[in-house]
């Protein structure tokens, strides 16, 4: 059985943004629900969506009934960033120019009732014999209802938003609360686990992100890494530096960068991606971490191009500093089986449900904790000094969550 929530969202304390209602989804047990039922956060990854046939049909489900567990998929703030997740594309007028400039098409050749016809333009192109386009011709991303890549914090914070809504909701075991991702998702999932250290019994990422990655933040200011397939008519963003392979009608290949309000270029703007902003949304740093029940099971590819595997490293070496239970696969060639682990690229093809199968069976306590005490039980106030700003958590008894931020002020 799924339902369907709406639950109000944090203002974001950051840029200011109207926020939308937080859409999230309830998978129970066919069993249903008892004493020992506890809860998964299923985190998807930037391309996947909390409705999408997978996560609803698949992952949930199956995590439900063999976990005892009520799995939890949320639509966090800036997930569609990708054409499958709502996003679109613009082309302004600066790739018209380049496009005009590099390879002699007017716009006259495609622009139709004042509206660029891409497939005609790649036509054109492909005709040309071109199949890459220079960076100056660079198109923007925009993500779906009006929202921009926050890079994790806005997100995690949705999700703290959604737990807290839940447990006014429904009696779960608090000794059992999971958070479960891969890519982006696994970075989210570390999140959750620094903004909220007394909450979950395990957190399991697969080639999470462990720090800001200033290409999706303000990619049209660094001259964007994000590529763009075009296949006909058909439009997908690439998450890899590199493309492979060819398309039978087109093979062109273009910049795309996320329109997203940051700039590192103009200090004096609201919009300034500060080392404020870095720090909050890092996991490398050791004073942000504290010892905690939580139990980590971190899977990364050895030769992961997108999230290096010496952040993953560094991560866990900080985990153990603090006496974190930390349990690491650097997955290698030899560890390659065609069933849980398909390749060594970012992501490994993974199998999520081999994933959490893997990290389940690696624990003998039924994925508990010690205790069934939460931060909002606790009452905690979670304070992330980040420099010239602090960042402080509020955790309240009626399961709100506040988030601040505030100025530090530094003598001598």
């Amino acid at each position: 059985m799924e339902e369907k929530f709406l639950v109000t969202p944090h203002p974001d304390i950051e840029l200011g943004f109207k926020r939308n209602d937080i859409e999230y989804f309830l998978t129970f047990p066919r069993n249903g629900i008892n004493s020992e039922t506890g809860l998964i956060f299923c985190v998807p990854h930037i391309g996947d969506k909390a409705d999408s046939e997978y996560q609803k049909s698949k992952l949930r489900p199956y995590l439900a009934d063999k976990y005892n567990c009520i799995a939890v998929g949320v639509n966090y703030f800036g997930i569609g960033n990708r054409p499958e997740t709502g996003s679109f594309y613009n082309i302004d007028e600066n790739f018209l120019y380049w496009i005009s400039q590099i390879y002699g098409i007017a716009p006259e050749a495609y622009v139709i009732n004042n509206w660029p016809d891409i497939d005609k333009l790649f036509s054109l192109l492909e005709k040309k014999g071109i199949t890459y386009i220079a960076p100056s011709c660079c198109a923007m991303i925009s993500i779906a209802n009006d929202e921009y890549q926050s890079f994790g914090f806005l997100p995690a914070i949705d999700y703290l938003q959604v737990l807290g809504d839940i447990l006014k909701r429904h009696v779960i075991n608090k000794k059992r609360i999971i958070a479960f991702g891969s890519s982006y998702g696994g970075y989210l999932a570390l999140l959750l686990g620094k903004f909220a250290p007394n909450t979950f019994s395990h957190i399991i990422s697969n080639s999470g992100f462990l720090c800001s990655h200033m290409t999706y933040i303000v990619g049209k200011e660094l001259g964007n890494r994000i590529r763009i397939k075009v296949k006909g008519d058909m439009v997908s963003i690439m998450e890899t530096y590199e493309f492979r392979g060819t398309a039978k009608r087109h093979n062109v290949t273009f910049f795309a960068a996320s329109n997203n309000p940051w700039t590192i270029n103009d200090e004096t703007s609201p919009y300034y991606f500060s080392d404020s902003h870095r720090a909050i949304r890092s996991l490398l740093r050791e004073n942000h971490m504290v010892r905690s029940e939580t139990e980590y099971h971190i899977f990364h590819s050895i030769e992961d191009l997108i999230a290096p595997i010496d952040h993953a490293d560094k991560f866990v070496e900080i985990l153990k500093s603090k006496a974190i239970s930390a349990h690491y696969k650097r997955i290698g060639v030899e560890d390659i089986d065609g069933t849980i682990f398909k390749n060594l690229s970012h992501g490994m093809e993974a199998s999520l449900r081999g994933i959490f199968d893997y990290a389940a069976k690696s624990n003998n306590k039924n994925l508990c904790k010690g205790n069934a005490v939460t931060d909002f039980d606790m009452g905690s106030v979670n304070i992330f000094d980040c420099n010239e700003k602090s960042y402080v958590f509020t955790f309240c008894n009626n399961y709100d969550i506040k988030a601040e931020i505030k100025n530090n002020v530094r003598i001598g």
